[in-house]
């Protein structure tokens, strides 16, 4: 059971890498996001420029009254209390750290909201954390690539100890397939080289030496 959890966690992690590396390639050519917000509250993972950001947005309301004519901006068709995912295309306004550094960077905004015109006491609050592709790529990348290395280090020890590469099952040179698992043991290699024996000389009689002797020469 641990090991087809681990199984499959690799398996997963493999996936984020790809999907990190297929984003990182992306990223260059156009600005991407996937979005989520539910009432006042949006999260954001944006690939630009070969960095991915998570951002966190927020309104904030000095009183009552301007949440009221916030909402009232808002269409009231479209239920807010309700988790809204979207995949945003062609992003135009990156927000980006001021300060980076190697594509790492983490900024907090704050500045009026507007919708339908200013509307005073309404703040969006927003934090955002930055870093690169490849800082992505090899955190998700470096355990299966560890666990892969582990595994096949263990089936090529134990095939060389006699066991069985797949639950270390003692086979004493006896069985061609594991009793425990079902497992097949490959055949040792064979040499065809080695294996054909060598083309005898022809033979010689004396009556053929002593005509090669005697023959005239031209």
């Amino acid at each position: 059971m641990k090991r087809r959890l681990l199984a499959t966690a690799c398996l997963i992690l493999a996936g984020l890498c790809v999907a990190c590396v297929i984003g990182w390639a992306r990223s260059y050519v156009s600005a991407e996001a996937i979005s989520a917000s539910r009432r006042i509250q949006r999260y954001l993972i944006i690939s630009n420029d070969g960095c991915v950001a998570l951002s966190y947005g927020r309104f904030e309301f000095e009183t009552p009254d301007s949440e009221q004519l916030w909402r009232g901006g808002i269409d009231h068709s479209s239920n807010v209390d309700r988790w809204s995912f979207a995949i945003l295309h062609e992003l135009n306004q990156i927000p980006s750290p001021d300060k980076q550094f190697l594509g790492f960077g983490a900024q907090r905004w704050e500045y009026a909201m507007t919708r339908r015109g200013t509307i005073s006491g309404v703040t969006l609050t927003r934090s955002l954390v930055q870093f690169p592709f490849w800082f992505a790529t090899i955190l998700t990348g470096a355990w299966p690539a560890a666990w892969l290395w582990k595994l096949s280090r263990v089936r090529r020890t134990r095939a060389q100890r006699g066991l069985c590469r797949k639950c270390g099952f003692d086979l004493a040179d006896v069985y061609y397939s594991c009793p425990r698992c079902g497992q097949r043991i490959p055949l040792p290699a064979f040499d065809l080289v080695a294996a054909t024996p060598a083309s005898p000389l022809p033979h010689r009689g004396k009556g053929d030496a002593g005509v090669a002797a005697t023959a005239p020469h031209s």
